[in-house]
């Protein structure tokens, strides 16, 4: 996703991924581009996020879109806008989660902090038996990409869909699309293929 954001987008960003309480309301989350007003409704023009309202007519509030959820854990790590406090209270809230994830996994700081690449072949033997374990043990059988890519979660969703067309020009897998427009939701355009110039949803593995 080749998305160019300022330091003050992408702060923004994250801290509507990493927050405490409800997410900010339209005229609160304005209000943290006054310098640059053309940057609040640039998130909103390239849809990473969306404005969403609560029963009980309150007011219409900002979370991240699918896109934008996509847009964070392929750019992890970018730099942000070091002049603002919100960076330390969205890694506050980081931290604090992270605590909770490698308590309830068993796992120490120092093994995670200090954990060695996994090699491809690694990569693709999950990404097939996750394939079997959603297509019910069989070869054959289609599966959304979008399943597939959620049930093998610690890879990123570009280097997922890397490796399934790098297994896709190997002859391993093959794609299907989706006769139904309105069966594709925004998590299946999100880990959609391009091939032929048409969309493609599904995927199965020959062997």
């Amino acid at each position: 996703m080749d998305l160019k954001l300022s330091k003050t987008q992408a702060l923004v960003l994250y801290t509507l991924l990493f927050h405490v309480g409800e997410e900010p309301t339209e005229s609160e989350f304005k209000a943290k581009f006054k310098k640059n007003p053309n940057e609040h409704k640039q998130l909103f023009d390239t849809k990473l996020v969306e404005s969403f309202t609560k029963p009980r007519g309150k007011k219409p509030r900002v979370k991240l879109s699918e896109k934008g959820w996509g847009w964070a854990e392929e750019n992890l790590g970018t730099a942000l806008n070091p002049r603002s406090p919100a960076g330390t209270k969205a890694l506050q809230v980081l931290l604090g989660k992270l605590k909770v994830y490698i308590a309830t996994k068993n796992l120490r700081l120092a093994d995670l902090l200090s954990a060695k690449p996994i090699s491809v072949s690694t990569l693709r033997e999950a990404i097939r038996n996750a394939y079997l374990q959603l297509s019910g043990g069989s070869f054959g059988n289609t599966i959304a990409l979008a399943d597939l890519g959620k049930a093998v979660g610690h890879i990123s969703r570009e280097d997922f869909l890397k490796l399934i067309m790098d297994l896709h020009n190997e002859g391993k897998v093959f794609f299907t699309g989706n006769d139904d427009p309105l069966d594709i939701t925004d998590q299946d355009r999100l880990y959609a293929v391009s091939l032929l110039d048409k969309h493609r949803y599904n995927v199965a593995f020959n062997e």
